[in-house]
């Protein structure tokens, strides 16, 4: 299933190329009417591409899912590892002033931000981030 996913294009290609060719050749219709089992054949690949094609869509949109999640994963995990750290050497320095104290709890609500944004991510702050920061990525591959 794994190949079917990654070729179903060139397959389906294959397929709906297969039907337009051969209905007329396996109806053997008389050779000026060969246009009509033609538009029949037509008519059923583009039923069968709208049928796949909402299927495909399904397919890749649930493996982005799957991919977002993993990355919210690791980001989460490698981020807040470093954030603890971050956060475990800024409270041992002892005694702290009141502005080491204030740079402490700034460092805090920061650590925390960060740890919400990363749980937050989704297709649509990607979708976002891209729209909002089109013109300093100029990335040509997404619309």
């Amino acid at each position: 299933m794994p190949w079917l996913r990654r070729h179903v294009d060139k397959v389906l290609t294959l397929l709906f190329a297969a039907i337009i060719i051969g209905v007329p050749l396996l109806l053997q219709p008389h050779p000026h009417e060969t246009w009509k089992s033609t538009l029949i054949s037509s008519v059923l690949v583009i039923l069968l591409y709208l049928l796949f094609a909402s299927q495909i869509k399904r397919w890749e949109r649930d493996v982005r899912r799957q991919a977002i999640a993993e990355m919210r994963q690791m980001l989460r995990d490698v981020v807040n590892n470093k954030l603890s750290v971050i956060m475990i050497n800024a409270s041992l320095a002892q005694p702290l002033s009141d502005d080491d104290a204030k740079k402490l709890q700034s460092v805090m609500e920061t650590v925390q931000k960060i740890s919400e944004d990363l749980e937050n991510l989704s297709e649509d702050t990607l979708t976002n981030w891209r729209t909002k920061y089109a013109d300093i990525t100029s990335d040509k591959s997404h619309p």
